[in-house]
């Protein structure tokens, strides 16, 4: 192939990519929108937690007015959840999901409603 034919044909390809990239994206719905944030939000969660040996804390709701902090370890990444040993339980008798909140128990939860402990 000549020299000059390739030069077109990067050139053409720089030229339709330019294009593309300088167009409008359609407008999204209110419901897209939050579709869209809500499966952001559940990636950056799941890749935050995502290797097992992570401490990783979840804030509960106790009673009406307090709230306490849960603490725990990844054991185990699953495809739509964590498996989590819990390291700190609650003082009063809570649950997630069915299981106790004590210290040694595991549970599964969805890797969203953890955050990476210090």
């Amino acid at each position: 192939m000549p020299r000059y034919a390739i030069c077109r044909n990067a050139l053409a390809a720089t030229v339709l990519l330019s294009a593309a990239a300088c167009t409008q994206p359609a407008p999204r719905s209110e419901e897209s929108t939050q579709a869209l944030a809500r499966a952001v939000a559940e990636t950056t969660a799941r890749a935050f937690i995502a290797k097992p040996g992570v401490k990783v804390c979840r804030l509960i709701l106790v009673a009406i007015a307090e709230r306490e902090w849960i603490r725990g370890e990844v054991v185990e990444v699953l495809p739509k959840s964590v498996r989590i040993r819990i390291d700190e339980g609650s003082r009063y008798a809570q649950s997630i999901n069915g299981t106790p909140l004590v210290r040694g128990s595991v549970l599964e939860d969805r890797p969203e409603d953890w955050t990476p402990c210090r």
